[in-house]
């Protein structure tokens, strides 16, 4: 199989990231903080230490402020349900992903908050300017993607941090798409929330995601529960960052494995970079090539992820089928569809859009045996 479907999750993962995933559950896979005698403790070592190498990748200074999630979807919740309140006003676009649609309008229907949403341009480029003009006196948060799973885009952060900031408004920012391929400080860019998964390009197990809240936030608990030793009693309210978010037991062996990922992501950041970017171009000008096939989202690739959409300008294209017909006949993974992110399809509703993601163990060959599938597809 020639996998190309890295911007939904990394496969394969690192060989450390499986050894480390195997020994853990050889040697460590007891619950940390239940308990004094030395698994335990070990155990704790070890989730530990993965907070501080993720933490550090962000430019995290307090491990604490950043909480394992059991996903980017779960640290999204987290942050929307336990910060907003009733009356507020949030500002969004039309990028986001599902993680963020759903959660809003459930709260939008029920009257408990005023949601407006910027239109992202023909790129997939969220302008800061527009945002800024979406701005009012109730606007209380801010939540916008770093990056689009369907046009591959890169949003000008460090623009949309500088307008909150100034306009005193709080900033959730999902960089799902964005973490392990795109360098950026969260304490530098002041965000208020970072939400992310590890499975996609920081090549940790599936199951994990991190959510980081600055410093003075407070948020109400999306999840109760457990909170470790000697705290039986506490209420919710009275346990401090992260246990609040970490409820109950946590998935150990993903976050010991997310811990070896983030590892090997920092160890070989230019060179995965240097690769996908690399992979990025053979597809995009290869697809750009074909008759009747319109590629999404930038074509500089300083401004694009590893990510390409493509629509094919036929009346019987169905992204869902060629995908199917790619599977079937060339053994080749890709994802055909809305990508979770349906505000961002406006104008592919019927067919979908063809998406391909290399990641850093795919090579030329794969890029290439792709691109002259597609193509003898559509002749």
């Amino acid at each position: 199989m020639i996998y190309l479907d890295n911007a939904s999750t990394t496969f394969p993962k690192p060989p450390v990231v499986v050894e480390t995933v195997a020994d853990f559950l050889k040697r460590y896979a007891v619950n940390p903080g239940r308990g004094n005698y030395a698994a335990a403790v070990a155990t704790a070592k070890i989730i530990e230490d993965s907070r501080f190498r993720v933490a550090s990748l962000f430019g995290v200074k307090n491990p604490s402020r950043l909480a394992f999630t059991l996903n980017a979807t779960d640290a999204l919740n987290a942050a929307i349900k336990g910060f907003v309140r009733a009356g507020d006003r949030v500002v969004t676009t039309t990028l986001e992903h599902n993680a963020v649609v759903r959660p809003l309008r459930t709260l939008l229907d029920k009257g408990l908050l005023d949601v407006e949403f910027v239109q992202h341009t023909s790129e997939g480029l969220i302008e800061p300017s527009a945002l800024e003009k979406a701005l009012d006196k109730n606007t209380r948060l801010v939540s916008v993607t770093h990056g689009s799973n369907v046009f591959g885009a890169v949003v000008d952060i460090e623009a949309v941090a500088e307008i909150c900031r100034r306009r005193k408004v709080s900033l959730l920012v999902d960089a799902s798409q964005t973490a392990g391929h795109v360098r950026f400080d969260a304490e530098k860019l002041g965000l208020d929330f970072l939400a992310f998964s590890g499975h996609k390009g920081l090549y940790g197990p599936p199951g994990t995601g991190c959510l980081y809240v600055r410093n003075g936030i407070e948020i109400s608990p999306w999840r109760e529960g457990g909170a470790g030793e000697g705290m039986a009693q506490a209420k919710s309210e009275e346990l401090e960052m992260p246990l609040f978010i970490e409820a109950g037991t946590q998935n150990t062996v993903g976050i010991a494995g997310l811990g070896a990922a983030v590892q090997f992501v920092s160890d070989n950041f230019d060179e995965i970079e240097s690769r996908v970017a690399e992979l990025t171009r053979i597809i995009m000008e290869g697809l750009l090539m074909i008759k009747d096939v319109e590629v999404l989202g930038p074509r500089d690739l300083s401004r694009k992820l590893p990510v390409v959409s493509f629509v094919v300008r036929r009346d019987n294209f169905s992204a869902r089928a060629m995908a199917l017909s790619l599977d079937e006949g060339y053994s080749i993974a890709v994802r055909g569809g809305e990508h979770c992110a349906p505000l961002a399809h406006k104008d592919f509703y019927e067919s979908g859009t063809l998406r391909a993601s290399p990641g850093f163990f795919n090579t030329h060959e794969h890029a290439e045996k792709f691109v002259a599938a597609v193509s003898e597809l559509l002749r």
